[in-house]
């Protein structure tokens, strides 16, 4: 049997389709759970007609990591999956699922694409996963430097990964997805299934998330594992000894550890030239205010790789304090070569306005942009 947790606070107006996917798909043998998190909006009325179907469970608002740890406490499932109360299933998305954990024991979570549309469920785009990593410590050493699966409410795990009390830290409003997948990912072996399964609803209500929030609460997880303890699961990897020197430098970055990140990327630039060692070289100037040698790197970076969107941006950055028209031209190159790409649009804003906060792209670009308001 499957359990499907689905947590909803103030989701009316889209609770009744997100329980209909379930209730339609394919494979039957289920269990839903709908924790109401303290909704006022008649969302119990709402689902008053599927009470035969489901589990109801209201309780006090205490955000989406205690309803889904609400739900995870009541589960009865072989397998346990998530749905966000204002997105919807593909009708195949737990036969799919299932049958590739029967058909492999030796996983224990499964994750797959993720369809992105507009609130009246028109395609946007689809979001895949960020590289496929067969290896355990291979797909740790990459969370550690980013949230890989397309949507992390979409995964589908086995019951022993939660027996020993695994659960979703409630301390975090924001980056509790990415924490609760990290944990699991330091004990347990995760597939992917390059197929879009999920629908997830963009709207106005999730498009005002706070990146912010969420990014600092990324780096406040990293951390909390310890810089030694993180070289370590690098070193445990496959990857070759220069990937893990990037991979343990982008990781370092990622927590604000620049100096110490700086002296591995120019460690890696004795033995070869790479364009996103540049990159990331360039980064650890600016944050260390040596913006001249920032310069120089984000340069370099372009040269290696003249579609680099984000070293065109971050060089833009670099730039704007003293030639704000050579600046511009720096984030528009970077928008003709990836469209949308939000920071740069910003940038341009933002140096029309004499405002000097500027938007520096920390990472290499996704390979689908992910919107942000």
């Amino acid at each position: 049997m499957v359990t499907i947790i689905i947590p909803t606070f103030n989701s009316k107006k889209y609770i009744i389709q997100a329980v209909e996917s379930v209730l339609d798909q394919t494979y039957k043998d289920i269990e839903v759970i709908v924790v109401d998190d303290g909704s006022t909006d008649g969302t119990c009325e709402k689902l008053e007609k599927y009470r035969d179907e489901i589990k109801y469970y209201y309780k006090e608002n205490g955000g989406v990591a205690s309803a889904r740890n609400f739900g995870i406490l009541k589960a009865k499932g072989d397998y346990i999956c998530f749905l966000d109360a204002d997105d919807i299933y593909e009708k195949d998305k737990l036969k799919e699922q299932v049958r590739f954990l029967q058909d492999n024991p030796q996983i224990d979570v499964v994750y797959n694409d993720i369809q992105v549309e507009d609130e009246k469920l028109n395609y946007i785009n689809t979001l895949k996963s960020e590289g496929v990593y067969n290896d355990r410590e291979d797909f740790l050493s990459m969370m550690l430097i980013r949230q890989i699966i397309p949507g992390p409410a979409s995964i589908m795990f086995r019951r022993r990964c939660i027996e020993d009390g695994l659960k979703y830290n409630e301390e975090y409003t924001n980056a509790e997805d990415y924490d609760f997948t990290l944990r699991l990912a330091e004990k347990f072996n995760f597939a992917y299934i390059p197929k879009s399964l999920y629908v997830y609803r963009r709207h106005q209500n999730n498009l005002t998330n706070n990146h912010k929030k969420q990014f600092d609460n990324e780096i406040e997880i990293i951390k909390k594992i310890g810089i030694e303890k993180i070289k370590n699961i690098v070193w445990q990897s496959s990857f070759d000894e220069l990937e893990k020197k990037q991979l343990f430098s982008k990781i370092l970055i990622k927590i604000r550890e620049w100096q110490k990140a700086k002296e591995v990327l120019i460690g890696i630039l004795k033995y070869e030239k790479i364009a996103a060692v540049y990159f990331f070289l360039g980064n650890c100037y600016y944050f260390l205010q040596s913006y001249e040698e920032a310069k120089e790197y984000y340069e370099n970076a372009i040269k290696l790789n003249p579609n680099m969107a984000e070293a065109y941006n971050n060089l833009g950055c670099a730039l704007s304090s003293y030639n704000s028209t050579y600046a511009i031209d720096m984030f528009k190159k970077a928008l003709n070569i990836r469209p949308g790409y939000m920071d740069a649009e910003i940038n341009i804003n933002k140096v029309n306005e004499k405002n000097t906060d500027y938007k520096l792209t920390e990472r290499e670009l996704r390979k689908t942009l992910t919107m942000y308001k």
